[in-house]
């Protein structure tokens, strides 16, 4: 299987509320000196990725990044300087770039927005913005946080691959098979994921899958890549509790000593060709 290496340039979660700064980086001010830090943590990393046989075929600058990029408070602000957040997304771009030339690999740079329904004026100011070569649109597809059923999904995608000629693939996407929650930490997903047509159980779970990349597909895109099938309930923490906040929803049976649920399959449902 191919690897792709998720740059999330933070200390903690990256995502549409929360973009910080790493702590190493905070007392930076001036943009060319932390543009600097990101090109050199990107390719030092990549580059001993390499050295271990580790380097991945794709690489994300960024994650979530409907916001700008690393600031320097917990919540997020905007409007978004596009001076600054273009200048530092094309240092991570360039890291990556110099990697693929140091070592001999090809490398591919995916650009990550969440929710398809976010995503067209993110890519579009980006691209009026002097956004860097990149080759393709990520986007997170949670029906607890987008607008977009999936018919609208599947219309969306395939407006974005005709608009910006990149490739698309959902890079986060999840759906629960259940409400109930197996430890003290508070999950993510609830009744809110549940969409008309589909109920919450492990068969619908497993069909919603199925539907979701099928409409990707007929939509013109490559891929779905779940997150996050395998973070079990367990004693480690995060910091807003001990436990997972996502077991409801990953791929094993929390209630059944972690049997792998049918959700699987939809690997291989979706081994078809959109004639």
């Amino acid at each position: 299987m191919r690897v792709l290496l998720d740059f999330h340039y933070s200390d903690t979660w990256a995502d549409p509320q929360r973009q910080l700064i790493p702590a190493a980086w905070k007392h930076i001010s001036n943009v060319n000196l932390l543009g600097d830090s990101v090109y050199q943590y990107t390719l030092n990393t990549l580059m001993s990725l390499n050295s271990a046989g580790l380097m991945p075929e794709l690489v994300q600058v960024g994650n979530e990044i409907n916001a700008e990029v690393m600031q320097y408070q917990e919540q997020v602000r905007f409007p978004i300087n596009w001076s600054r957040n273009i200048s530092l997304l094309n240092k991570g771009i360039a890291g990556v770039r110099k990697a693929a030339e140091q070592s001999g690999k090809k490398i591919e740079v995916l650009m990550h927005v969440a929710q398809p329904d976010e995503a067209f004026w993110w890519y579009d100011a980006a691209k009026r913005n002097g956004i860097a070569d990149y080759e393709w649109i990520g986007l997170s597809y949670y029906t607890q946080w987008s607008k977009f059923n999936l018919t609208q999904m599947k219309n969306e995608v395939a407006r974005l691959i005709r608009t910006f000629n990149k490739r698309v693939m959902i890079v986060e996407a999840g759906y629960p098979f259940t409400l109930t929650n197996a430890d003290g930490a508070n999950n993510l997903l609830d009744t809110v994921s549940q969409i008309p047509g589909y109920t919450i159980s492990p068969a619908e779970q497993r069909r919603f899958m199925i539907d979701m990349t099928k409409a990707l597909i007929e939509g013109g895109g490559e891929g779905v890549i779940y997150w996050e099938p395998a973070w079990i309930s367990t004693r480690c923490r995060s910091q807003w509790g001990t436990g997972s906040h996502w077991e409801n929803a990953t791929f094993f049976d929390s209630r059944n000593n972690n049997e792998a649920l049918p959700a699987f399959d939809y690997f291989e449902e979706n081994q078809y060709k959109v004639e």
